[in-house]
């Protein structure tokens, strides 16, 4: 389960990220579902604020989560995360 999920990471990082990429490191372990609604949300440009409002928690609880995406995907810092959280909401969107 471990080397599926890190390849899921791997793909997810590295080659422009699919769907099932994503669906793997969720369902092994990766993203947790409300992780995984706190990345779409960062993927459609929404700031933590208006995350937390979206999904009824305080924004330190937010904050909280995004360090963990960041963790689980082996970022290095939030740029990195919205840059990937759009290119994800963006592919997953163009059909690809």
């Amino acid at each position: 389960m471990d080397l599926i999920r890190n390849f899921s990471i791997i793909a997810h990082i590295d080659h422009g990220k699919s769907t099932l990429a994503d669906r793997l490191i969720q369902r092994c372990g990766g993203l947790s579902d409300r992780e995984m609604e706190v990345f779409t949300l960062l993927g459609q440009g929404y700031e933590t604020k208006r995350i937390a409002d979206e999904l009824r928690l305080s924004q330190k609880t937010v904050q909280v989560y995004c360090g963990r995406i960041k963790e689980k995907l082996g970022l290095d810092n939030a740029t990195a995360l919205i840059r990937e959280a759009v290119r994800s909401f963006e592919e997953e969107h163009r059909g690809g």
